[in-house]
């Protein structure tokens, strides 16, 4: 999954984030205007890092431009492929709106729609996927299998110190919502067949371009905005680069 801007070597700075479960890595990228990736779930290693969920966590990085990010991808990832030349003006790039398109405000509508453009333009081959069922069924899996790994995974916490973890962490170590392993299995099911469905769809294309966030960074702290544009591609595996906009 990738967001297209231009490629601009930065000085090298680049920092680590903590595995997103979701989509704590693309999101805020988005919203500050910075590069990030996501790489493929399972390349990096997650020693050091609390644990949330087993099947989601997944260990990225921000940096100053692209070629950054692939300084440190090119450190962890042991298999290395070959990587043809890109030349945007015969680019095959599908644009993805996924089944939660109706939750994007008007910022990512046109943001989404200018981009496209813009591509178009540059000479790139545009055409939209739309991903059939069960992948609608995704972000409700991403959600049990996030809250239900995340009672095994806080219960030393919440057994030790109770009144210093979150009350929603709380929440899912007493299973508030009512998980049941039988539901589990069925949502590791759907995700493992729709992973397996999605790598032909995405095959005759360089990338894929899909929105990051349903519109603008909310004000204040309380809240670090809503990841239903992210939770999909998490549980999918896939790697997720943002970047920033072009300079004008």
């Amino acid at each position: 999954m990738s967001a297209l801007g231009r490629l601009k070597r930065g000085s090298g700075s680049l920092e680590p984030k903590a595995p997103p479960t979701g989509g704590s890595i693309i999101r805020p990228a988005s919203f500050c205007g910075v590069y990030a990736l996501k790489p493929t779930w399972g390349i990096v290693g997650r020693d050091g890092s609390k644990t949330y969920s087993t099947t989601l966590d997944t260990i990225g990085w921000y940096g100053r431009g692209a070629e950054d990010l692939a300084l440190l991808y090119e450190v962890f990832d042991r298999q290395p492929q070959a990587v043809r030349p890109f030349d945007l003006s015969k680019a095959r790039i599908a644009v993805c709106r996924t089944p939660v398109w109706h939750h994007a405000g008007e910022a990512t509508i046109n943001a989404l729609s200018r981009a496209t453009a813009v591509l178009r333009e540059a000479g790139a081959e545009i055409t939209e996927l739309e991903l059939p069922a069960p992948f609608e069924q995704l972000i409700d899996c991403q959600v049990l299998i996030m809250r239900s790994e995340g009672q095994a995974s806080f219960l030393p916490e919440y057994m030790t110190a109770l009144e210093r973890l979150h009350s929603t962490l709380r929440e899912q170590v007493e299973n508030v919502d009512g998980y049941t392993r039988e539901g589990l299995c069925q949502a590791y099911d759907t995700a493992a067949r729709c992973r397996m469905a999605f790598d032909p769809l995405a095959a005759p294309y360089d990338c894929v371009r899909t929105p990051s966030t349903i519109g603008e960074a909310t004000l204040g702290l309380a809240a670090t905005g809503e990841p239903i544009f992210n939770a999909m591609w998490t549980l999918l595996h896939v790697p997720c680069l943002t970047s920033s906009p072009p300079s004008r």
